[in-house]
Order: C-alpha cells, then structure tokens, then sequence
C-alpha cells in the first residue's frame, strides 16, 4: 500500500492532448476517450490540458475542474520539447500525462507515459513512411526510435495498453517490470448491434452498398493488406464472391499492394473507402460479413473490440496483442498464411452456427474491456506519481 504525503489540495495535472490533430482514429481516439473518461469520474484535481489548434467538440462540455489551454505551433517535436517544460513551470503541475508515446525530454515534475506499441524497434520492415521526402523520413524514424527508448527512462511511470507492449518495452527498452502499469483500451459506446431497417436501409443508400463484403481497418503497411487481397483471391479462385472494403486513408497504401490487386485481377472486388466517420463505422461493422484483421503487430487492436460489439466475427493474426485482445472469441491465424486466412473465411462465410456462437462469444469478450475502467486505472496511477512527487507541497 503507499502512503501518500498528507494532502492538503488536490492535484494539478497537466495533460499533453497535443497529439490530437484530425481524425478520432488509433492515438487520437485514446486521447479522446481517456481525457473525457478523466474528467467524468474525477471532480476534484485540477487538469490543465493542451490541445493543438482547437478544442475537438467531443470534450467542450467538460467540468469546471479543468483549464483547456489552446496552443499554435509549426513543429510539434519543437514544441514537445522546448514549451511543454516551460508550461509545466508556468502551470506549476504536479505531473504530467504524455498519451501518445512521446514526451518531453526535459520536464520540470514527474512524467507519466502511455506507450502503445513499439513498432519503430520492433517490425522495422513494416514502418510507415514518416515523410515524403526520404532523408527527412528517416530523420524522423530515428527521431521515433530515440524518444521511444528515451521515454521509457525518463518517465517515472509508463502506462502499457496490452500484456504484450509491456512484454516489448521489458524486453526491447529493458523497463523494469515495477515500472509498469498494464491498462487496457477501452470501446466507445457508440459501438453497438443496429436493428433498426430503416436506419440500416439509409447506411446502404448513402454509400451505394448492395453486396456482400469482409471489412479491413487500416491501411498501414503492417496492417498486411497484401494476406488481405491473397485470401480474397483465394476466395474467387474457389467460386466464392465477396467485396473487400479496406476503411483508412489511401495515401497509406503503398505501391506494391496496388500492384498486387491488378496482378490478380481483383479490381472489381476491392474497394478503399478513406477515412470513413465514426458515425458510420459502426453501420460498416454491423453490416460485414468478417472484421479481416491479419495485421504483422498491434500494440492494441480496438477495430476488433469494435466488431465485437457490433456482433461482427472476427478473424485477426495471432501475433502482438491481438490474441490478448480476442480471448477466445475470434479465429487467430499465422498472418503469413493466406491460404489459411481464406480457408477460415470460407468456414464463417459458410456456417451460420459457426457465425452465432462467434458472435456471441464476442459480445461476452468486449464487456471486459470499458472507457470507465481504463480511466479509474489511469487516475490512480496520476494519483500514485503527483502525491509521491517532490513538486507536490500540498
């Protein structure tokens, strides 16, 4: 048990909300749900939070316990390292919250760092371009995997998202394991099965979908798009037709998946939608067949928590975090193997009971996994570092 300093005032905690700048997807959507999680169960310390540009209208109706602080820049690395130390003085915070695997090298109270995945030193071959340029992209590469190892020292606590990530960060950046506090992410509300046959009916007029398909989040080079397009090949090949819809943007997809698609003349049978809203994502998921999620690494996976709660069935790969998150209500496969990935396709696909007691299982497994818990566990470690902090003189 700690024993905390005799508390005479609540916390200042800061949070660097900073890494939100677009669409509510991955990281953006953590920052969301965690900041709005925060200030619904906590009335009583004090949250300064940065935001980039504009406060999103997902949290503008917050408590009176909190300073929203709006803040222009033209690099946000720069900003991350040079301001950031300089507002922690100025805003006399008690600890800062860094949600997005990134932090300031320099910081003038106790650090707490959520790390979601450690794909920069881990799957190096399936990274993302940083930039379009290519010097500058691996400027930026090295600049990810230095403030990735950096981080892991300088924080006092790191938040992991999965089992798995704290696995990567006691192995990779060698954290204590006393270090670490393992929260899972949670699934929005939003998600859920739609019975409705009118709202139904509008979803599928709005985007002109009158056929059958599987669904692929992500567009990212380890998302394996390509054992995606194998397996739907596979599919053709043996009489069974089926649309892939591929949610995400396009600039993502590289070359060779595009090159892959006209090599096996599937043109007809894919279909890359771009950034599709959160509104109706949760009509894509209700409406697919299979959530297809074969990805090389996850550092969490929530498109599969998403299916779930829409009572989609699941097929993910069973490396990183994706058995972590499934439990045992998807189909794990090798994702270096198409043709079993099409083979569990066809099983889903030609299996009501299989389908049911999928799904079921499904519905079971998501409920393990809630915004509110993730925030309670959250706040008690925010709790844990500012009360033990030397900034905190209560």
């Amino acid at each position: 048990m700690i024993h905390y300093k005799r508390r005479h005032r609540p916390l200042r905690i800061g949070i660097d909300a900073t890494g939100f700048h677009g669409p509510t997807t991955g990281i953006e959507n953590y920052i969301i749900c965690i900041i709005q999680g925060l200030l619904q169960i906590d009335k009583v310390n004090e949250y300064i939070i940065y935001w980039r540009n504009e406060i999103p209208q997902e949290v503008t109706h917050q408590t009176k316990n909190v300073r929203f602080e709006v803040v222009t820049f033209l690099n946000r690395k720069l900003f991350q390292q040079i301001r950031i130390p300089v507002l922690s003085i100025k805003d006399r915070l008690d600890v800062l919250l860094f949600p997005g695997n990134t932090l300031s090298l320099i910081c003038f109270c106790p650090v707490v760092l959520t790390i979601h995945d450690l794909f920069p030193l881990v799957i190096n071959a399936h990274m993302p371009k940083y930039h379009r340029n290519r010097v500058i992209g691996k400027l930026n590469g090295y600049y990810w995997k230095f403030i990735n190892r950096a981080g892991c020292k300088i924080a006092e606590r790191l938040i992991s998202v999965s089992e798995s990530t704290k696995h990567d960060l006691m192995k990779i950046c060698l954290v204590p394991e006393k270090k670490i506090s393992v929260i899972h992410e949670g699934v929005s509300e939003i998600y859920k099965r739609i019975n409705d046959p009118k709202l139904i009916k509008d979803f599928k007029n709005k985007y002109g979908i009158n056929y059958d398909y599987v669904l692929c989040v992500g567009t990212g080079p380890y998302k394996n798009l390509q054992g995606s397009l194998m397996s739907l090949y596979y599919l053709k090949r043996d009489g069974i037709r089926i649309k892939l819809i591929i949610t995400g943007p396009k600039t993502r997809v590289r070359n060779d998946v595009f090159k892959l698609i006209k090599k096996l003349e599937i043109e007809e049978d894919v279909i890359f939608t771009g950034f599709f809203p959160q509104e109706d994502m949760v009509f894509l998921y209700n409406l697919a067949k299979v959530l297809l999620f074969p990805s090389y690494y996850e550092g969490f996976g929530v498109p599969i928590l998403e299916a779930f709660a829409c009572g989609t069935p699941v097929i993910a790969a069973n490396v990183g975090s994706l058995p972590e998150v499934a439990g045992n209500a998807a189909i794990l496969v090798d994702p270096y193997d198409p043709e079993e990935i099409a083979f569990h396709l066809k099983r889903i696909l030609s299996d009501q009971n299989l389908r049911n007691r999928m799904v079921e299982k499904g519905q079971i497994q998501v409920k393990r996994f809630s915004w509110n818990e993730v925030a309670k566990t959250t706040l008690k470690v925010l709790e844990d570092v500012g009360y033990e902090s030397e900034n905190y003189n209560g």
